[in-house]
């Protein structure tokens, strides 16, 4: 990506850039990279272009170059049968009544709060 922009920049002069040139850009680096990606090369420009203003250099009005709303992931580590399964596994592991209860508790909550806890699976054979 970064030798894509370097080679475009070392076609035109800074001030020859236009709102299609970004426009062009951004499409080519959305066939290429991921949301998250386009984003940050999105914000690589347009800090670029606010430099140069503040250099006062003519160029593209960097207020232009808007940045799209990216959709968030889901942050679920666990399905619902694997939170089930880890719970049950805590509770038949044998030990005293407080450190069932303990688990459980610290489990349920990371859970409720959607915290990932997929350390903390993995690792469950050591419980």
């Amino acid at each position: 990506m970064a030798t894509q922009i370097c080679r475009s920049l070392s076609e035109k002069r800074v001030e020859d850039y236009t709102i299609t040139d970004f426009i062009i850009y951004r499409k080519w680096l959305e066939t290429r990279y991921n949301p998250y990606t386009v984003q940050f090369a999105t914000i690589v420009l347009k800090n670029f272009f606010m430099f140069c203003k503040n250099q006062n250099l003519s160029c593209l009005n960097p207020a232009l170059i808007k940045l799209h709303r990216i959709m968030a992931k889901s942050h679920r580590a666990v399905s619902e049968k694997e939170y089930e399964l880890i719970l049950k596994t805590i509770s038949n592991e044998g030990h005293d009544e407080f450190r069932t209860n303990r688990d459980s508790l610290m489990i349920m909550l990371l859970w409720d709060t959607r915290v990932r806890f997929r350390t903390y699976r993995s690792g469950i054979k050591s419980i």
